[in-house]
């Protein structure tokens, strides 16, 4: 039962990884031609729902695909019309006798060649010269084709054409929304030293390439946008990317509040919003100001339950989902954003004691059993998670607050 529940649950997941290995299979035991393969496999994500015909049909049209075509069509006008016979021709003369002379021909000649022209058809070409070079004076042919394969690649990295790979990770980081692989053309953006965490984020606030191309913002006047050493680069670039978000100037985003009377917690959640002078009727008050006056709208956020920390979130709160979708990553951002105004350290309460995330994984896959949409059986307290607490909690009559407890584990 528990298997069924995982696989319909991330049926996509399964029939890609089903797909995967069949034509891994297929790939290697060369049962059908290649490009049968690849037809087979997009007709079954068709059939199966994985991929709409639209999507599925779409990267013949990608500008990536096309240019790669054309530059097979130039690489095969560039051989044949003999552009490269000297390179051949140096290949097989007598002056080359070495691995050590072969070798630096390939790294100082071929690997520049490869920025310009795909690295493919350069190996393809160079192929049957180098293992009648390595026959004729009984070398073993590994000791030229692989520092080949290593020089072609490398040169391949220099310039977007040099290789098929960086056309369409390009064209994929482009659709996936991080940008094209255009910022180490900046100059301020070394590829030695430029430093991002393991999603690619980059510098102080964590943009990514997108955003930076977007948004960055030479605040210090030194001619290059530095997001990891200026913090006025940081600062402003964070700024201008949070205006084209949607951010409002001089409203609040998060407040500390108390209750001074009971309430139904199924109220809570960031889904959950109401003005503020509903909230007021609800008997929530500012902690150390006054709510702000008007009908702005906000939602009741309770990270860890009713027993812990209580906010009032305001529209400018959510404006940080569109740069992080963590729920506690934006809430942090939006709390130090309060620390660096002045307010005082969040009161933490008295909250009951959380899950592990072993504990969390069980929590999950009980939920998934009694129906309710959790996402991924991961651990993690994610958004999907807390409202599928919330509701089950509801359902046994539970205050709603959507904090994952023993107790609640023990009762499912």
């Amino acid at each position: 039962m528990n298997l069924i529940a995982v696989v319909s649950n991330n049926f996509d997941a399964f029939i890609t990884v089903v797909v995967l290995i069949m034509s891994i299979i297929l790939f290697i035991r060369n049962t059908i031609a290649p490009e049968l393969t690849g037809l087979l496999c997009v007709g079954i994500f068709i059939s199966t729902g994985v991929l709409s015909p639209e999507k599925a049909l779409a990267g013949f049209g990608s500008p990536s695909l096309i240019t790669l075509m054309g530059l097979f069509a130039v690489s095969s006008a560039l051989f044949k019309s003999g552009a490269l016979d000297r390179v051949r021709e140096l290949i097989s003369s007598e002056s080359i006798r070495t691995p050590r002379k072969l070798i630096s021909l390939i790294a100082f000649l071929i690997a520049p060649i490869s920025g310009i022209v795909p690295n493919t058809p350069v190996v393809a070409s160079l192929l049957p010269l180098i293992e009648g070079w390595c026959e004729r004076r009984n070398i073993s042919p590994s000791k030229v084709l692989l520092p080949l394969s290593f020089a072609t690649l490398l040169g391949g990295t220099l310039t977007l054409l040099g290789s098929s790979v960086n056309l369409l990770v390009s064209d994929i980081s482009q659709q996936l929304g991080y940008g094209a692989l255009e910022l180490f053309s900046r100059k301020e953006f070394n590829p030695v030293t430029t430093k991002g965490a393991w999603a690619g984020e980059i510098g102080m606030v964590q943009m990514l390439p997108k955003d930076i191309l977007e948004n960055g913002v030479d605040a210090d006047g030194d001619g290059k946008v530095n997001l990891q050493s200026s913090t006025r680069d940081a600062l402003f670039s964070a700024a201008k990317m949070l205006k084209s978000l949607g951010w409002k100037a001089n409203e609040p985003w998060l407040q500390e509040v108390t209750l001074t009377k009971e309430l139904d917690w199924f109220d809570t959640g960031t889904d959950k919003i109401k003005t503020v002078e509903e909230w007021v009727k609800l008997g929530i008050n500012g902690k150390y100001a006054d709510l702000p006056e008007g009908s702005d709208n906000a939602s009741l956020i309770i990270p860890q339950g009713r027993k812990g920390p209580k906010f009032l979130a305001y529209s400018n709160f959510h404006i940080f989902f569109e740069w992080n979708k963590s729920f506690i990553y934006v809430l942090t951002a939006a709390h130090f954003a309060n620390r660096l105004e002045g307010s005082p350290a969040f009161s933490p309460g008295n909250p009951d004691k959380g899950l592990n995330k072993n504990q969390m994984k069980l929590l999950q896959t009980k939920l998934i059993n009694l129906g309710y949409d959790v996402g991924q059986i991961d651990g993690i307290l994610g958004a999907k998670t807390r409202r599928s607490i919330q509701e089950v909690q509801k359902t046994l009559k539970k205050p709603a607050d959507a904090w994952p407890t023993i107790e609640l584990l023990e009762i499912l």
